[in-house]
């Protein structure tokens, strides 16, 4: 009955948070509101393990196919559970996180470089690197969509 609950928990938050046209446009405060709202459950929960590894996998699946709507909201919930669980526990939602800011970091300095000046105007790449071992296990799961802007860049040295 706990695994179940715990699961469930994890679920509502990913629908909630992969609600482009609600939770994206939600406020510091209303934000805050849910995610306090989530932990007060959470703190009932025996089986922190199940809500940890389903929100990881639906967070993970979240940055992977660039449905973070409101990452204040992620960093958010990460603090909170290693404020409740302890960081050793989820350190990899921290990594992840990081990994997710690293991304965009280099994107930003790929799009100011010649490669990417010879993109054609309404094109734009994105790759994101799993840089580190704390994502989940499945990359039979992923699934890699290049563009056709692509193509030119695999021809780089």
């Amino acid at each position: 009955y706990d695994q179940k609950c715990a699961r469930l928990l994890a679920v509502y938050c990913n629908q909630c948070m992969n609600n482009s046209n609600e939770f994206g446009k939600k406020s510091e405060e209303e934000v805050g509101a849910f995610v306090n709202d989530i932990l007060r459950v959470f703190k009932h929960v025996k089986d922190k393990d199940i809500f940890h590894n389903t929100y990881k996998e639906s967070m993970t699946k979240r940055v992977l196919e660039k449905k973070i709507y409101n990452e204040f909201a992620e960093r958010l919930m990460v603090e909170k559970i290693v404020e409740l669980v302890g960081k050793g526990h989820c350190s990899n939602l921290y990594v992840i996180l990081e990994d997710l800011e690293a991304v965009k970091n280099e994107h930003r300095e790929f799009m100011g470089t010649d490669h990417a000046r010879q993109l054609p105007r309404n094109q734009d790449i994105a790759v994101t690197v799993l840089k580190s071992n704390s994502w989940p296990q499945k990359p039979d799961a992923w699934e890699l969509h290049p563009g056709p802007a692509f193509g030119p860049l695999m021809e780089m040295d």
